[in-house]
């Protein structure tokens, strides 16, 4: 089950450094999350083009889960990054998921109807997913029974599906 996170940045005087934000409200995040954190970062300076130099930024994901795991919010600590440090704002009903590659591309993550989901369940209307990932494939179990005297045989396979995730959730995908 997909689930959201907010996250938020901050720039302040300071020596050049980064702050994550880590109490009750705050999940704990894994060396995969913090990793994609740093590579975010580092990808926001060079797009940017903006030095930190005597800045400080500081870091807070909220979360209704109490774990968050994996690289899938890259994309989003970079855009947020990039904006806060060009001085530009965001819109406010479009979501992102994606890891950021040290090239600044964003790569691969899946689970997208499941994210996709959680976005319509929380009102967004639209969800920038990584290129090739607005299509998923799911499965979806079909079993057949065979009855042979007293006994039944039920044999099931799972069949994957390719949905459009944007059909399949009600949320622009793109």
């Amino acid at each position: 089950k997909g689930a959201l996170a907010e996250l938020r940045v901050e720039l302040a005087s300071g020596g050049e450094e980064v702050f994550l934000r880590i109490d009750e409200s705050n999940p704990l995040i894994n060396p995969d999350t913090q990793a994609s954190l740093r590579q975010a970062i580092e990808v926001a300076k060079k797009v940017s083009g903006v030095s930190l130099r005597n800045r400080n930024l500081y870091y807070s994901i909220e979360s209704t889960s109490d774990f968050i795991a994996g690289k899938s919010a890259g994309a989003a600590i970079a855009v947020a990054t990039i904006a806060l440090l060009r001085n530009e704002l965001l819109k406010k009903d479009v979501l992102i998921t994606g890891t950021v590659e040290e090239n600044g591309e964003i790569g691969q993550v899946g689970k997208i109807l499941e994210k996709a989901l959680a976005a319509k369940q929380a009102g967004f209307t639209t969800i920038l997913v990584p290129r090739g990932e607005k299509f998923q494939r799911v499965p979806n179990q079909v079993c057949r029974e065979q009855r042979t005297g007293n006994a039944i045989i039920q044999e099931c396979q799972t069949v994957f599906k390719e949905v459009d995730v944007s059909k399949e959730a009600g949320v622009n995908v793109i």
